[in-house]
């Protein structure tokens, strides 16, 4: 629109203006074309890792690939001015993403957690971002990291929240009563425990990495997969449930490539003081380091040979006193 104004725009012969005075030229319209196909790709991602009423957390290593994939194009460009401004974007990238193993890994477990995903996608994401080799252990690191992650949540919930699948099956053996009988139902015993080992919790992970991956037309919802699959993969849903709640960023998207102040959404600026104050002191509890329990009969001995070495020094205190009065 502005282009075709522009070009209707006639000055009189003569007229001595500057170059900024001056309506733009092809030449220019045809460079902030280009600009504006280069930021296009940045605004979009950053309105789609902003949202707040979809899952963000399970889109994080692929927003991040691509940016990569974008400024890596850009920097073979022929136009050196956009070429100098990729290489200046690509150093900031990997400032903050070049090195893994000071990103959350809880990016790449959220995509793993992605039915539509799983080990695969992020395998072969890693695999284009750093390489084969490089890749396929960042990946082997991020497998062993999931299943350590998962064997906490086996700990955490109980057996008893597991259907128990041995319940449904009988033996005509056990309602026997012959020498096999107690052997039979010791090993059933045995089999329950075996349950609620890291064993069998793991084949559950094991059974949800090597399903196929959810179909096509639910790939916009992934909880919409774990509301219907929970019962299949019960501690896998808590742990699904948890991380895909976790929002990508926290940074409103008008403020995120903003060079002035933060900007506080309506919700953030809304809340009391009281609430700010809480959320600050969890913050930072969650934050401190373990703190080893003192011995309370120690330190009260310690008190008191405090105690005695105070009334000591107040006595010769008091004599020092009388004895300076007395001069007098």
């Amino acid at each position: 629109m502005f282009r075709r104004v522009f070009s209707g725009l006639s000055l009189p012969d003569g007229e001595d203006l500057n170059d900024n005075e001056r309506p733009p030229e092809p030449e220019d319209w045809e460079k902030v074309e280009r600009l504006v196909l280069f930021l296009e790709g940045f605004y979009l991602l950053t309105k789609r890792i902003s949202g707040s009423h979809y899952v963000t957390a399970n889109k994080g290593l692929g927003e991040i690939a691509s940016m990569y994939d974008m400024l890596n194009n850009w920097e073979q460009s022929e136009d050196l001015n956009f070429q100098a401004m990729a290489i200046a974007m690509k150093k900031k990238f990997d400032k903050y993403w070049g090195d893994v193993n000071k990103m959350n890994k809880f990016i790449y477990v959220a995509l793993l957690l992605d039915p539509h995903s799983k080990m695969v996608i992020v395998e072969l994401t890693l695999t284009d971002m750093h390489g084969p080799e490089k890749g396929t252990k960042l990946a082997n690191d991020v497998k062993e990291f999931a299943y350590s992650l998962f064997e906490e949540y086996r700990k955490m919930y109980a057996t008893s929240n597991i259907p128990d699948c041995g319940d449904n099956m009988s033996m005509d053996i056990d309602n026997s009563k012959g020498v096999g009988s107690d052997y039979v139902r010791k090993l059933k015993e045995r089999a329950k425990r075996l349950k609620g080992t890291s064993g069998y919790a793991i084949s559950e992970l094991d059974r949800y990495l090597n399903d196929q991956l959810g179909p096509e037309e639910e790939e916009q919802d992934s909880l919409t997969w774990w509301g219907k699959n929970g019962q299949r993969y019960v501690i896998l849903n808590r742990m699904a449930r948890d991380i895909l709640a976790i929002p990508l960023s926290t940074v409103a998207s008008e403020s995120a490539f903003s060079t002035g102040g933060r900007t506080l959404d309506p919700f953030r600026s809304s809340l009391t003081p009281k609430m700010v104050q809480a959320l600050l002191c969890t913050q930072d509890w969650l934050r401190a380091k373990e703190v080893p329990i003192v011995d309370v009969e120690e330190n009260l001995k310690e008190l008191e040979e405090m105690k005695e070495v105070q009334r000591g020094e107040s006595n010769d205190v008091d004599d020092e006193v009388v004895f300076v009065d007395s001069l007098v």
